[in-house]
């Protein structure tokens, strides 16, 4: 029996709900991808690493590989999507973070404190 069995071995009304929930875990990983998409496309297009902490940034990458390797182990096929997704968003805005470091863009650099680092975020 594989681990995911093992999880849902209560019965098949547990086993009904877990499957019946996993397009939720599905749409929140897509809430993701979208969230991290214009901190992405901000830092390549306009060169600007306004407001990118490399540090928090390589803590991100290490939580997203361990909870990829849990993931994995048990067979979960959202948290496994989620935590790939995560890695390779991490280590992209690492890699162009450090590129682009004390790079910042027209708008930050005339930008009161406090105004939102992405243009468009409210």
């Amino acid at each position: 029996m594989d681990a995911q069995a093992n999880l849902v071995a209560g019965g098949q009304g547990r086993n009904a709900m877990f499957e019946g929930t996993r397009w939720i875990g599905f749409v929140g990983t897509a809430l993701v991808i979208i969230a991290y998409l214009p901190q992405i496309h901000h830092l390549i297009a306009e060169r600007c690493s306004a407001g990118i902490s490399i540090k928090a940034y390589v803590l991100w990458l290490v939580a997203g590989i361990l909870m990829l390797v849990h993931a994995a182990a048990i067979g979960d096929p959202v948290f496994t999507a989620l935590q790939g997704y995560q890695i390779g968003a991490s280590a992209l805005i690492l890699y162009f973070g450090a590129k682009y470091k004390d790079s910042v863009c027209e708008t930050h650099r005339h930008a009161p404190v406090g105004q939102a680092l992405v243009p468009g975020d409210a």
